[in-house]
């Protein structure tokens, strides 16, 4: 699927369609330039939308992103689309969606499992979230040098359950 899908569907796009696509990276791997076309609709009208990104990882990672529609009848989208799979599927929706919500409550919750952690029994030092064989626990934020932990409290293990699940 596309890694654009979503700003698509953003941009009030349906039926979207890939019929081109094309990544690239600098030989160093700090430049990623992607170009994707795809037709869609949007309301009663198509588009044939020519979308860019360019990210570079150097010091401060930047870039950019970019939607170029051009209008086109429907014969156009009808060739253009002919056997290429619509990607805004109901199942890729609904994906995308639960994403979003999951996302959004992960940064509604901010730190707040982290204002739940103890300080360490051994070296009372500050703890970290981790997860081991037995499930979630407090690590001590000095490890290796300090081996301490401690168990979830009942708030700290739900919150972390409804994160897993959201």
């Amino acid at each position: 699927m596309s890694e654009f899908l979503e700003k698509y569907l953003d941009a009030g796009y349906s039926g979207i369609v890939r019929i081109a696509y094309d990544h690239k990276e600098s030989g160093s791997g700090h430049i990623e330039k992607t170009t994707e076309t795809v037709v869609a609709r949007k309301g009663k009208n198509y588009f044939q939308v020519e979308a860019y990104q360019r990210l570079a990882f150097l010091g401060n990672s930047s870039g950019y992103f970019e939607q170029r529609p051009s209008p086109i009848d429907e014969a156009q989208y009808a060739a253009l689309a002919a056997d290429n799979p619509i990607m805004d599927t109901p199942e890729e929706r609904n994906n995308i969606a639960a994403a979003k919500k999951r996302s959004e409550f992960i940064d509604a919750l901010g730190k707040e499992p982290e204002a739940l952690a103890p300080k360490c029994p051994k070296c009372n030092g500050d703890t970290t979230r981790r997860t081991g064989p037995r499930g979630p626990f407090w690590g001590c934020q000095n490890f290796p040098n300090c081996k301490g932990s401690a168990s979830f409290s009942a708030k700290a293990k739900a919150l972390n359950e409804h994160i897993r699940n959201a």
